[in-house]
């Protein structure tokens, strides 16, 4: 049976986060979508695709694309070998890249990129080749995904409740080996219900908002909320056009138009020393929100939106390069220039070098991490709250303040 079910869910299970704690994000999309700009894949997405799809010619053991780079190659071989050890050798079910009914809106589907059910319990895994952190635990990527392949692929009217069910981020690029969520089916059920159904059943439940609404607050009647926050407005679309995000910055910041513009009664005023304290350490408050502002203008200038003010031109270039490397080579050797000043040779730094390999209690691994030296760091200013330990100046020299 072909599937018709579209690629990205209303509910998506990457998104999970954002809409089951801001569950009028979705309904504020969709009445604005004629004011987002187009959904186009970036870079760093369609890297992450073309890496997924090694992964999965690496685990079903077929030749890699012809585009995968050394790095994809690597880390997809770790994966493979990864979730191949949690398959086993005799799996009671398995699957990569597999669409999925999603337990709390069945009519959508998510793709899971690894699950195994066996002997040892359901194991299901999430590639992800960005660079930033995403945890394993309490993630409700992972309990949507695990859920539904339990529920729409296995036989779990029969799967006791104390089954293992393990889930795990893999992330190649970061140092560290991944870190497993394991909890049993009863729990999981249990951390659905509480985190992630109600949300789904108000969002799937409320009628179609006006189109063009972009009050701080829901249409009346509505049983919806928002709940801007940096981590649900992180990845939204719609979060430079969102008065709620905007009320909730200027409440962090409530006397920015003053401090900046001044009013019409008195001009700008003087900032005091502790409150330019607190917007010093604050300060990715602001900028946070000015950078989705240029992203969501930017995107709509080069979808060919006409943005008073702004306009696309062509960049200086790239730094010049030899159309033919070898040839340029002799060419200088040939003009005198000694070789050594022609080529340059740099070994791997010690963070490109800990991801070459997996082995890392090797007699050879131990005595290469043994050749790493880190200099001391030097004097920056931070906020009170960090953690480590302060510096003092004085005379003009740097001295640590030791805890005793």
């Amino acid at each position: 049976m072909t599937d018709t079910a579209p690629t990205h869910s209303r509910l998506s299970p990457s998104h999970a986060f954002a809409w089951t704690e801001c569950t009028a994000s979705v309904a504020f999309k969709e009445a604005n979508a004629h004011r987002l700009p187009k959904d186009t894949s970036s870079a760093a997405s369609i890297e992450g695709t073309k890496a997924h799809t090694v992964c999965e010619n690496m685990v079903r053991e077929e030749p890699a694309p012809a585009y995968a780079t050394p790095e994809m190659l690597r880390h997809g071989r770790a994966y493979a070998d990864y979730v191949l050890a949690q398959r086993g050798p005799s799996p009671i079910a398995w699957g990569i890249e597999h669409r999925v009914r999603l337990f709390y809106y069945p009519q959508q589907r998510g793709t899971v990129d690894f699950f195994a059910h066996t002997p040892e319990g359901v194991f299901v895994t999430d590639y992800k080749y960005g660079f930033g952190e995403v945890t394993s635990e309490g993630n409700r990527q992972m309990a949507s995904y695990a859920r539904s392949i339990i529920e729409d692929s296995l036989d779990w009217d029969i799967l006791p409740p104390e089954t293992p069910v393990t889930m795990t981020i893999f992330q190649p690029r970061l140092p560290g080996d991944p870190q497993p969520w394991v909890i049993s089916y009863g729990e999981l059920v249990q951390f659905t219900e509480d985190n992630i159904t109600p949300s789904a059943r108000l969002i799937l439940a409320e009628p179609a908002w006006p189109v063009g609404w972009d009050k701080a607050e829901p249409p009346p009647g509505s049983a919806l909320k928002f709940a801007p926050s940096d981590a649900t407005c992180k990845f939204c679309p719609a979060a430079a056009i969102c008065s709620a995000r905007h009320a909730y910055k200027n409440a962090l910041i409530p006397e920015l138009e003053d401090l900046l513009f001044g009013t019409a009664d008195a001009p700008p005023q003087v900032i005091s020393l502790e409150r330019m304290v607190w917007l010093v350490n604050n300060r990715d408050i602001l900028t946070d929100w000015l950078n989705s502002m240029q992203k969501h203008v930017d995107d709509l200038v080069n979808s060919g939106t006409k943005v008073p003010g702004r306009k696309v031109v062509l960049s200086k270039g790239a730094h010049r390069k030899w159309t033919d490397p070898q040839r340029a080579g002799e060419l200088l050797m040939a003009l005198g220039v000694p070789r050594d000043e022609i080529y340059s040779e740099e070994i791997a730094t010690p963070a490109q070098a800990e991801k070459m390999f997996s082995d890392r209690t090797s007699d050879n691994a131990v005595a290469l991490f043994k050749l790493i030296t880190k200099p001391p760091g030097s004097p920056i200013v931070v906020p009170e709250s960090d953690p480590r330990p302060e510096y003092a100046v004085s005379d003009g020299a740097v001295a640590m303040i030791l805890d005793t």
